[in-house]
């Protein structure tokens, strides 16, 4: 049996995810947000992609490619990154971890292709290599919740926990090789979500899902997950950012180092940030009803939309929509699709590294 039979057999609701098939949810998707919330949910992360880069100019030529600092990243450190255009908009957002032989660049399946290929496309003498994992070792499935750390370490293998800190990111990015009783894996630790997630690689999925859920961890679908990236304000390819938007606009600083050198797309960045020029930020809003995907903003510009929707056992029904600059604080009431909303505190601290 691999990983997705035994993720279908017990699914309740199955869909795609990245373009991959996995579970929506395992029957509740309010015990499951509540797992991700207060304990350790676990969650089929085999939509996620390695990509190996190799070469002794990995890490200088990445720093002209990326949007964040790849230079002087630690072994065993990592970091969010942006693939931008000239103009500042998103081709990709992936992680990037600091293995000493290697650096893996961790990216969604919908975006290995296009990824790989933009990042091949500089390439002249440089000595560096992009490719797959050459061993059976992938991402199988993710631990996330404030207890997943703790359940971690109960299986021998130690890991960061959450830093002491209010807002998003909540934890540090690394990654950590080691043995979960007797199973090799790779960890990688994230901080794109309001809690703890750790994504974990291995060869044999099945029986690290079995290992976790034995130890107490709930399998969480999809639906559940989408709910924690709402409340965290995170955005997602493809859904709430692409090629048409400005990565400022995103709120995507947690994945940009402002004071690095040259790379692709940077003196949008820098102009949006020195000289203030956004007309359009996302924003998480509380809803006073139904709302449709793609329910414009009243009084706005015809960019100015839902992108996303969830309901959320904190908040109720909310969206993540581009909202005006003007009207992006916390506590003003708007229109979206004719139906009253509220602008709700963004709950990422906005850090611009470096500055």
């Amino acid at each position: 049996m691999t990983l997705a039979e035994l993720v279908a057999s017990r699914a309740d609701e199955m869909g795609e995810y990245h373009g991959v098939g996995t579970a929506a949810s395992f029957g509740d998707s309010s015990a499951e947000w509540a797992a991700l919330d207060g304990a350790v949910a676990l969650i089929d992360r085999s939509h996620r992609r390695i990509i190996h880069a190799h070469g002794d100019e990995r890490h200088e030529y990445l720093q002209g490619q990326l949007s964040n600092q790849i230079v002087g990243l630690p072994d065993g450190g990592g970091c969010g990154g942006l693939l931008l255009n000239a103009q500042g908009r998103v081709l990709s957002i992936l992680a990037v971890y600091n293995r000493g032989e290697t650096l893996d660049l961790v990216v969604d399946a919908d975006l290995e292709d296009a990824t790989k290929e933009r990042l091949d496309q500089f390439l002249v003498a440089d000595d560096v290599e992009f490719e797959p994992p050459t061993d059976a070792i992938v991402i199988q499935v993710a631990v996330a919740g404030p207890k997943a750390s703790k359940l971690l370490s109960d299986l021998g293998l130690n890991v960061p926990d959450a830093a002491d800190s209010p807002g998003v990111p909540a934890l540090r990015w690394t990654v950590t090789s080691g043995r979960l009783a007797e199973i090799d894996v790779v960890v990688y630790s994230r901080g794109d979500l309001r809690v703890p997630v750790y994504e974990i690689a291995a060869a044999d999925g099945v029986a690290l899902w079995q290992l976790l859920q034995a130890h107490g961890a709930v399998p969480c679908g999809y639906q559940a997950v989408e709910v924690a990236r709402l409340e965290s304000g995170t955005a997602r390819f493809g859904v709430d950012v692409g090629p048409d938007r400005i990565a400022m606009e995103a709120r995507l600083e947690w994945a940009i180092h402002f004071a690095k050198g040259c790379y692709v797309g940077q003196e949008v960045i820098e102009r949006a940030v020195s000289r203030g020029r956004l007309n359009r930020v996302l924003c998480l809003l509380e809803v006073e009803g139904v709302v449709a995907l793609g329910a414009q903003v009243e009084g706005a510009g015809e960019k100015d939309v839902v992108t996303s929707l969830a309901r959320s056992p904190k908040y109720g029904q909310v969206a993540l929509a581009y909202v005006d600059r003007d009207r992006s604080v916390a506590g003003v009431r708007l229109h979206v699709g004719g139906v009253p909303a509220r602008v709700l505190e963004w709950p990422r601290r906005e850090v611009l590294a470096g500055r």
